[in-house]
């Protein structure tokens, strides 16, 4: 999923270089109006119904985002559900369930389950505002955490 989850796509296309990829994005709304209905964006390259699926994104807080990619890849793409794997770095349990009561046929892999959704549908700890962490750049709720990417740079010159 574009934004975030193309950190995620940079490093799988490093992986691997001869899968084909592509890029999704959502129509951005305000947080009070529902997901519903929203505009999804695709560039993807055609998908064979032999083909796996693997749907990147940094984070699922409550789901919605990814209900509507997913409705987009199994009834407008007609990709099976049960080829496509949603994978995430740090999920809200509620975000899971949302995901999984709709399309309960596709594999989710989340490597931090964090229990807590905050009324403005943000994981509790969670991890902040990743790109700004990820890039370095400044912000005032991490403007004292250094950046992940900062972080293992500095972790390797040590060396």
């Amino acid at each position: 999923m574009e934004g975030k989850g193309m950190v995620l796509l940079r490093a799988f296309s490093e992986v691997s270089p001869s899968s084909p990829t592509g890029v999704v994005s959502i129509e951005r709304r305000p947080r009070e109006t529902s997901n519903r209905g929203r505009n999804v964006f695709a560039q993807l390259p055609p998908i064979d119904s032999r083909q796996f699926v693997l749907l990147l994104d940094i984070e699922c807080a409550a789901g919605e985002k990814a209900c509507a990619v997913l409705h987009h890849l199994v009834h407008d793409r007609q990709i099976p559900a049960r080829k496509i794997y949603f994978a995430t770095m740090i999920s809200a349990f509620e975000g899971l369930q949302n995901v999984f009561k709709h399309f309960p046929d596709v594999s989710l892999v989340s490597a931090q389950v964090d229990t807590v959704l905050d009324d403005q549908q943000r994981i509790r700890p969670g991890i902040g505002d990743f790109v700004q962490r990820f890039w370095n750049a400044p912000s005032e709720q991490n403007s004292k955490v250094p950046s992940a990417r900062t972080s293992v740079s500095h972790a390797f010159n040590e060396k």
